[in-house]
């Protein structure tokens, strides 16, 4: 699978999830404007991948230029690739990490 597939794939699947933390709408669209500072819910478990709201409203907005078919380097959709599935991970971090389903 290429990376540029794989963000737009992963970027659902992030906003989804954020979805299920009440932080994104159904576009994608992260809710809590005017704050720089992450939602309680999300700190503790992006602590060390994402340090505030712009970096996760930055990795949305590549997700979703990805999904519509934009131009983007191979540099920016590697990275894209690689945190938005530790992203992706760490938000569904099971109990048990023999169930991590990102694997």
């Amino acid at each position: 699978m290429n990376d540029i597939h794989e963000v737009a794939l992963l970027s659902v699947r992030l906003e989804q999830i954020l979805r299920r933390f009440g932080t994104v709408d159904r576009e994608g669209r992260y809710l809590e404007r005017g704050s720089y500072e992450l939602p309680v819910a999300l700190r503790g478990r992006l602590d060390g991948l994402i340090d505030d709201v712009e970096e996760l409203q930055g990795l949305l907005s590549i997700g979703q230029a990805a999904r519509r078919g934009e131009p983007l380097s191979p540099a920016v959709l590697s990275a894209a690739r690689i945190i938005t599935k530790e992203v992706c991970r760490a938000l569904c971090q099971p109990d048990d990490p023999s169930k991590d389903t990102l694997q």
